[in-house]
């Protein structure tokens, strides 16, 4: 099991009654096992904190049942960790797992294959939400909120907190689905956005592509994306009627918040070894094809990266579609 601290902040100056409410809700959450200790903060900002064992879900619908959490007073950060020492006699009660990814536990390839075809019913089998919220928030807007309500809401709400880039346009976009005004008035994109049939894991490929081969174009009308190195056949496109060479959108690929993302995931590794490698590999001459084959002795961790770096992309593509004024609908191809 995966242990998470929950850090509870707010001013809270409760009703008698309520703190005998909340007094037996944390009884009956150590109970069942998913709270191990909790109890009050002297000092700082905090109020109070808990340890807590379980599936993420578990944990974030305890904090959301938390009396002074549905009476509004106040709220709970919620922090993952992977330990990499743990006391005898302490082993049972979480797992120890030296080289993982920090939230990305039970997450394997076949998961992400299933969540990728939204299939949304491999998020009922203990997996945690956070690593995963691009693709989640997709497949809700894709398959419709109706009867997933309470998925598109804990999904915004950890777009919100986690605040990537591309997660305030997707938060925006469920926020709609959910039938709620928006005022996104402190993005550098403007709302509402045109639907455009755009398959993001296609643009977020050619927008991550490699600069040297020049620029590719993306219509926003039909949802075609010239790979880069390509666009100079957009008129012999545009004669075929498949692109509007009037409205394209030109794709200036770049490999910078790659090599970003792949320092990020190596700062992320506790295994000193395996980070060294990784760094190493960050240092030399196609540092990107050498970073993914110092992983591939890592099979675990492998698929850490797909999912980390597949999350970041898909964002970053949502945000570039946002600044050109559209938001992704389901292709009709």
């Amino acid at each position: 099991m995966v242990p998470y601290l929950l850090i509870l902040r707010g001013s809270v100056r409760p009703l008698p009654a309520l703190v005998a409410e909340r007094a037996a809700y944390l009884r009956r959450l150590r109970d069942e096992g998913v709270f191990l200790m909790d109890g009050p903060v002297e000092d700082g900002d905090a109020a109070g904190v808990a340890l807590a064992v379980g599936a993420w879900e578990d944990v974030e619908r305890a904090a959301d049942g938390d009396p002074y959490v549905k009476a509004g007073i106040a709220v709970y950060e919620i922090l993952s960790f992977a330990p990499e020492h743990v006391r005898e006699g302490l082993t049972g009660l979480v797992d120890v797992r030296p080289t993982a990814l920090d939230g990305a536990f039970g997450w394997d390839g076949e998961a992400l294959v299933r969540l990728r075809r939204r299939d949304l019913s491999v998020l009922g089998e203990g997996r945690p939400l956070r690593p995963v919220l691009q693709h989640v928030g997709q497949a809700l807007l894709i398959s419709g909120v109706a009867g997933h309500a309470d998925l598109a809401e804990r999904c915004a709400r950890g777009l919100r907190d986690r605040g990537l880039p591309g997660d305030d346009v997707l938060d925006c976009e469920l926020t709609v689905a959910l039938g709620r005004p928006v005022e996104p008035d402190s993005f550098d994109w403007e709302w509402p956005l045109a639907p455009a049939p755009v398959d993001l894991s296609e643009l977020a490929e050619a927008l991550h592509g490699d600069p040297r081969h020049g620029p590719g174009a993306l219509d926003p009308g039909s949802g075609m994306i010239v790979p880069p190195g390509l666009s100079d056949h957009l008129a012999e496109l545009a004669e075929d009627d498949l692109v509007d060479r009037n409205s394209s959108l030109t794709i200036d690929p770049g490999s910078a918040e790659g090599f970003r993302d792949m320092r990020d995931f190596a700062d992320s590794v506790t295994d000193a070894g395996l980070q060294a490698r990784l760094l190493r590999a960050l240092e030399a001459r196609g540092s990107f094809r050498r970073f993914r084959d110092v992983l591939h002795d890592f099979p675990e961790q492998l698929t850490h990266w797909s999912l980390f770096s597949g999350e970041r992309e898909l964002g970053r593509a949502r945000l570039w579609l946002a600044r050109e004024g559209y938001r992704a609908v389901l292709p009709s191809r």
